[in-house]
């Protein structure tokens, strides 16, 4: 049986982690799953994994995720936020450069690679980063 709708529902919402959690698990477990939709699954239970306190977990999901499929752009960008939350800012710099690899208009991956190179002390390259993040999406950050 394909995944319902309510499930796929169930497993992007934000606002109940647990349900979150169990309705992405429940769509995993599905043989013949694509792993395009395996590996959004996982970046959407690995978000509700993180937004619990449980970056581990989000982590091994993320993981999967791009396992699942390298061209997942929220995996890698997902990956680096949870990496720069742990303050691994040069793990979460390598993963917005893949996000922006992909996508390199992610104003989102700019913006927190930015802040990121500002962290470890690289303000030239942080500031500019994030000023392209702007003339990408002007209000982003504020």
């Amino acid at each position: 049986l394909a995944a319902s709708k309510q499930d796929w529902d169930e497993c992007t919402q934000q606002k109940d982690h647990p349900l979150s959690i169990r309705a992405c698990s429940r769509i995993l477990s599905e043989p013949g799953l694509s792993a395009r939709d395996r590996s959004t699954a996982l970046v959407n239970r690995g978000n509700a994994y993180d937004d619990s306190g449980e970056p581990e977990r989000a982590l091994a999901d993320y993981n999967s995720a791009i396992a699942a499929d390298r061209q997942n752009v929220d995996a890698y960008f997902n990956r680096g936020i949870t990496y720069r939350r742990k303050k691994e800012y040069e793990r979460a710099i390598a993963d917005f450069n893949e996000a922006l690899r992909l996508d390199p208009r992610d104003a989102e991956a700019l913006y927190y690679r930015g802040r990121s190179k500002i962290d470890l002390g690289n303000s030239a390259a942080g500031e500019a980063d994030i000023a392209a993040a702007r003339k990408i999406k002007p209000d982003i950050g504020r």
